[in-house]
């Protein structure tokens, strides 16, 4: 039974007010929040319900709750719940490991940070993985900035929220900076000068972690930490010991760093060790104990890849789609390697127009940044869809190949006509705001610069700025200035209605719609009643058809798309319509759009061919392998001869596993990691390649140190 003393009320206000008198000593002259009653009220509940943590000052507390929720800034990603599943508390693993880890005491953590008043828990539990991973593997001690990911990030996400994917992408391309190069504001409106700043390191790759178990985490845990989202519930921001087990809690408003386990705490019932983001003042000097299964923590988690600086280390950022069918497409790439220089011979543009792979060496741009290379794709007709990738080694033992996964999955761009754009930076003839029939009274449509607010507790309202990456500032939103109440200028009393120009798609045989929409409807008094609406029309919008129609409040820029020859006959009076409403009972209401789109495909004679359909299979596993083995397994329809080779990426031939006569059905082929010589490869990525007379297929591997 828990051990849980019986505490005198005088006593434990004495002491409350003694810790507060400590910690506000040092603080400035602002007037800071008292929290003794509070701490004093959740103790009383702690000891009533017998769990097993303690209450005290925290620098949380000492904020009011408005403040406090500023905080708070994990986002739901679109057609998730937020909620983890009865599985996640299969706490049986299948290795063995210890009852206790902590990589406070294995020296992979960095510094305790402070995220300040802005909802960027997603951006510093991320940027704690990376930080641990590398001081794990590369055992170097780095700060990297958060500020960097706030503000430059790709998905637009910011201090009004996000998710840990959004960081990786960011460290995975163009890579991490230095905090001394971009020091961390708080704020996600200032510049993004990372381009100023040198590279201090890239990630690989990273995966969700499936199943999400308390056993499965265990076992990513114990290779390196891994950021997790978590459900706060009031009482968390007084924690200052113990085992947190508060019960109850809705969905996931927050993200952490996973650091270890101990099987031991909470009566033997075990807890996570956790790395927060609140500052050292918080918890255990800005760790908690937390019991399994306790508020969704686990939520989220994702495993992250990383190889060491000292590898090859491809960047490149995707070609966009085009409307040149004259022009070479200009590809270019930057190559990151601290140890052995580049070998210029291994430097390849891999291409695929739909006829099979071209290779194409890149040449090193001595006029630019040094580790530059550029290669050109000869120009395409409309309706070409192009994939590439890159293979590069050093004169070492390094290599590597981009994307990650490559060539089963690849960069790719569309050659394609651009019927109508509108980014909202300036205006265009032809949009309407308002209908006939709308009702609103205030929130009214208009084109400007969106004025952020927050709604009730942690739900947001109007975004902060648009999606159109710098110097963008301007989108078409409901009500852009907020006002003083996160509810002024919001949609009020019925429906205020977006119309576009008048898009002429006639004779086209498919067109992709495209746009970015922000949409709130989860605060005040009646939440989620209302409803978000798009609808086309091909007859200048004398009859429409429903694209979108939800209640579901994504705060951040979401990306949408559709096919309109799918809803609408394609034709020279194609027009949009979106539709923000207040309809029922009050509820603050906020809508946005952003970089609308129509682009037109059509496919010349020859390009959209039948699809070719594979009857070899190949998969190979575990991926990514440390040591002992991985296993190839291919299935065949009919015996054949053939050969199963493992490749570097710069195609050497690094071991040949089968040559000769394959059999049909499934076959599993065991790689102990060597080369043909016995040695142990190094660390990177490999390609499989199963060749028959008639078709080959081809897999890759990623090896760890």
């Amino acid at each position: 039974m828990r051990s849980t003393a019986t505490r005198s009320r005088m006593v434990g206000m004495a002491l409350i007010g003694a810790a507060l008198v400590l910690l506000l000593g040092g603080m400035t002259a602002r007037a800071e929040y008292d929290p003794t009653e509070e701490i004093a009220r959740i103790q009383e509940k702690i000891d009533a319900e017998g769990l097993g943590w303690t209450a005290g000052v925290t620098s949380m507390n000492l904020l009011p709750p408005e403040e406090r929720r500023l905080r708070l800034g994990f986002e739901i990603p679109p057609g998730e719940t937020g909620i983890l599943s009865e599985e996640s508390k299969i706490v049986t693993p299948t290795r063995d490991l210890p009852a206790v880890w902590d990589w406070r005491v294995e020296g992979g953590v960095t510094p305790v940070k402070n995220q300040l008043a802005c909802g960027s828990c997603w951006d510093f539990a991320a940027t704690a993985a990376f930080e641990s991973v590398i001081r794990i593997y590369s055992d170097r001690l780095e700060d990297l900035s958060e500020q960097q990911v706030l503000v430059c990030n790709a998905a637009g996400q910011g201090c009004s929220g996000g998710w840990m994917s959004t960081a990786y992408d960011h460290f995975m391309y163009p890579g991490a900076i230095d905090e001394s190069c971009m020091p961390y504001t708080g704020r996600d409106w200032t510049e993004c000068t990372e381009a100023e700043c040198p590279m201090v390191d890239v990630l690989d790759y990273y995966a969700d972690i499936i199943p999400n178990t308390v056993a499965t985490l265990k076992e990513k845990i114990y290779d390196h930490p891994v950021a997790v989202a978590f459900t706060v519930l009031d009482d968390f921001h007084s924690y200052s010991g113990g085992c947190y087990d508060t019960p109850g809690g809705g969905a996931v408003n927050h993200a952490m760093l996973l650091v270890g386990w101990d099987d031991t705490a909470c009566d033997d019932n075990g807890a996570w060790i956790v790395k927060n983001s609140w500052g050292p003042g918080w918890g255990i000097g800005g760790y908690a104990y937390i019991q399994y299964g306790c508020c969704n923590i686990g939520y989220g988690a994702e495993e992250i890849f990383y190889t060491g600086i000292g590898v090859v280390h491809i960047s490149h950022e995707t070609l966009q789609d085009t409307e040149d069918t004259e022009n070479p497409y200009e590809v270019n790439i930057h190559i990151l390697s601290q140890e052995d220089p580049i070998d210029d011979s291994s430097v390849y543009l891999h291409y695929n127009l739909g006829a099979g792979w071209v290779d194409v060496l890149m040449d090193p741009d001595r006029e630019s940044e040094e580790g530059t290379y550029r290669a050109s794709i000869p120009p395409q007709p409309l309706g070409t869809t192009i994939e590439y990738w890159f293979s590069a080694a050093d004169t070492g033992d390094d290599a590597d190949i981009d994307p990650m996964d490559a060539p089963e999955t690849c960069h790719s761009f569309r050659v394609i006509l651009t019927y109508f754009s509108d980014d909202a930076e300036t205006a265009q003839d032809g949009w309407e705001f308002g209908a006939d029939d709308d009702e609103a009274t205030d929130g009214f449509w208009e084109r400007g610069t969106p004025e952020g607010t927050w709604g009730l507790g942690d739900r947001p309202g109007n975004p902060d700025r648009d999606h159109t990456p710098d110097p963008g500032y301007r989108c078409f939103c409901t009500g852009c200035d907020a006002g003083a109440e996160h509810h002024s200028n919001a949609v009020d009393n019925g429906k205020t209605t977006l119309i576009s120009p008048v898009c002429r798609l006639g004779g086209l045989t498919t067109t992709e719609l495209t746009y970015y929409r922000w949409y709130t409807n989860n605060a005040g008094q009646y939440a989620d009643e209302d409803h978000w609406q798009v609808d086309v029309s091909d007859d200048n919008g004398e009859t429409w058809v429903n694209l979108e129609y939800t209640n579901e409040t994504q705060a951040y820029w979401m990306e949408r798309t559709f096919n309109l020859e799918e809803y609408v006959t394609l034709t020279d009076e194609v027009r949009l319509r979106f539709v923000a409403s207040d309809l029922y009972n009050p509820s603050t209401v906020e809508a946005g759009v952003d970089d609308v789109g129509l682009v037109g495909i059509e496919f010349p004679a020859g390009v959209n061919g039948p699809a070719v359909v594979r009857r070899i299979q190949l998969t190979q596993g575990p991926n990514p392998f440390v040591s002992g083995h991985a296993t190839m397994r291919f299935e065949l329809p009919q015996a054949t001869d053939g050969t199963l080779r493992v490749y570097g990426v710069d195609g050497r031939t690094v071991r040949t596993l089968l040559n000769g006569r394959l059999q049909s059905g499934v076959t599993n082929v065991i790689w102990d990691g060597l080369d043909e010589g016995g040695r142990e490869v190094p660390a990177g990525v490999y390609l499989i390649r199963l060749a028959t007379p008639g078709e080959g297929a081809e897999g890759r591997l990623l090896k760890l140190r």
